[in-house]
């Protein structure tokens, strides 16, 4: 089963996400702000630039992910 993790500030954001995702079938987890949310993936306690490179770094000697970064501002 393929797993999603949502990062978003707005609660009922990732609520409706988690609802709609979890209704395909996908394993859902959810944090309420970029830094947690790549905490959660990496569980690696360093800067977000050191978590972001040992991911891809560690990640690519592994199997092929899929990233999906949607950002928007008011």
């Amino acid at each position: 089963m393929a797993k999603i993790l949502i990062v978003d500030d707005e609660k009922s954001i990732r609520n409706t996400l988690r609802e709609i995702l979890e209704y395909e079938k996908y394993e859902v987890d959810e944090a309420e702000d970029g830094e947690k949310g790549l905490r959660k993936i990496l569980n690696f306690g360093h800067t977000i630039g050191h978590a972001i490179e040992s991911y891809f770094i560690e990640e690519n000697k592994k199997e092929s992910k899929t990233i999906v970064f949607l950002h928007g501002e008011a």
